[in-house]
């Protein structure tokens, strides 16, 4: 049978245990909801216009990747603070329609936020790479 001083080392441990897996559950949730705000505050500054502001909630190496479909962002976390390590918009699907010009010109490239890499290379048949199903 265990001694009383056993007994305290144990639950000495254990409580140490628990306060170690409920800092970790807890940080896991800060981290989750800082993710969250940083997609927030990315909308809102793309809406707004504001690109300096949404610039620097990229990594120091981020990219951005844009297609149509669903994000499949990857973070970092730089000094304490959750960024963009990859912004990418998957592509999902295409719309045909029957017009000659549907589209618009772009804006001149940006010299204080340059494309990291080029495009990826075209689909003959959608103009556009599909990302394979990977989730």
């Amino acid at each position: 049978m265990a001694t009383i001083d056993e007994l305290e080392e144990r639950i000495a441990l254990l409580e140490h245990q628990l306060e170690s897996a409920i800092d970790e559950k807890v940080g896991r949730l800060e981290d989750i909801k800082a993710i969250e705000n940083l997609q927030y505050a990315y909308g809102y500054y793309i809406d707004m216009l504001l690109y300096d502001e949404m610039a620097d909630l990229f990594a120091e190496n981020g990219a951005m990747m844009w297609s149509d479909g669903v994000y499949e962002n990857r973070y970092i976390k730089e000094d304490g603070v959750w960024k963009f390590d990859l912004l990418w918009w998957s592509p999902t699907f295409y719309v045909t329609h029957p017009y000659e010009n549907f589209w618009f010109d772009s804006t001149p490239p940006s010299e204080k936020f340059p494309p990291m890499q080029p495009s990826y290379a075209e689909n003959e048949d959608l103009g556009r790479v599909f990302v394979p199903y990977h989730y």
